[in-house]
């Protein structure tokens, strides 16, 4: 998985927060968030020069610290073609309530 994060990713989330590739990285083998399901509901790509543009909603089910939770998100993702691969470079999440 971490090979599709480029070394500048920056994760943004709805509450401004934003983490690196390396707190990304730390935060999943600690096991926080835990991903149980992604239920996407809407998504569109966009593909300018070596730029893809992901924008969709989901349903997002998560465990945290041992708390199960459902978000509906929207987000946003940007990826860039580097040497030959694709490479994540700025996800935005945010909750949305139109499900």
């Amino acid at each position: 998985m971490a090979n599709i994060f480029d070394e500048k990713l920056v994760i943004v989330s709805g509450h401004g927060m934003t983490e690196t590739k390396i707190e990304y990285l730390a935060g999943l083998k600690d096991g926080k968030p835990i991903r149980n399901n992604i239920d996407v509901k809407e998504a569109s790509v966009s593909l300018v020069g070596q730029t893809v543009i992901v924008v969709g909603k989901g349903v997002f089910v998560v465990t945290v610290n041992g708390d199960h939770a459902t978000y509906n998100l929207s987000y946003l993702e940007v990826f860039v073609e580097i040497k030959k691969s694709w490479k994540l470079m700025g996800p935005l999440y945010d909750s949305c309530t139109d499900h």
